[in-house]
């Protein structure tokens, strides 16, 4: 698939990027959550329900300074995505909200869990000069949110453009980030890992580990 503008897919029952698909777009939205249309047209991206199961297998790439979001309650990297300067987002949710500056991805609020919100990413997210968010929120206080990752994340800074890694899981766990698969420049930009109750649990820097 090619475009040279915004992409979105919303499939309710899951979406699946299979081994060998290329995709390559100025954005992509990928959500087994829905999004009213009214809400769509007036720029009012909030996408919420119980939605299948996200998985891609194949190689996802923006232009630069493009973006990158999978939104659904278990969302699953197996292949490689890559948003040079841009942002790649992978979220674990009921109900979550893009946020923009202008036509720039800076944040996705989970506005409500899912039961056994899941994030994995086991192959690689690479966002030189830009941002790689992994957030995940259950919605049972009995039933922790995960994020794992197994393999590369990937911001390298870019001249003088900042760069971040975030791996959350509100009121669960964010496992096996370790220094194999997060490479950077450190430069004192902003790499965390967090997981906790209430989204109240630990934070920790990835500058304060790795140096």
């Amino acid at each position: 698939m090619s475009a040279n503008g915004q992409v979105f897919l919303v499939n309710s029952n899951g979406i699946l990027f299979g081994k060998g698909v290329s995709v390559n777009t100025a954005t992509l939205v990928a959500s087994t959550l829905n999004i009213k249309n009214k809400d769509f047209n007036e720029g009012d991206y909030s996408f919420s329900g119980d939605g299948g199961q996200i998985v891609n297998k194949g190689q996802i790439k923006t232009v630069d300074g493009g973006f990158v979001a999978l939104l659904g309650g278990d969302v699953h990297n197996e292949g490689v995505i890559v948003a040079t300067r841009g942002t790649v987002s992978l979220n674990g949710a009921n109900k979550a909200t893009l946020n923009f500056n202008e036509d720039i991805l800076v944040s996705v609020s989970l506005d409500e869990g899912a039961l056994n919100a899941l994030v994995k990413s086991q192959n690689a997210i690479f966002a030189d000069g830009g941002s790689i968010i992994l957030t995940a929120k259950s919605a049972d206080s009995l039933v922790a949110s995960q994020v794992n990752v197994e393999g590369i994340l990937q911001s390298r800074a870019l001249n003088d453009l900042t760069e971040k890694i975030v791996v959350y899981a509100h009121g669960g766990q964010a496992r096996n980030v370790d220094r194999s698969q997060c490479l950077y420049y450190c430069r004192g930009r902003r790499y965390e890992w967090s997981g906790g109750k209430s989204g109240l649990g630990f934070e920790r820097r990835f500058d304060d580990l790795f140096t």
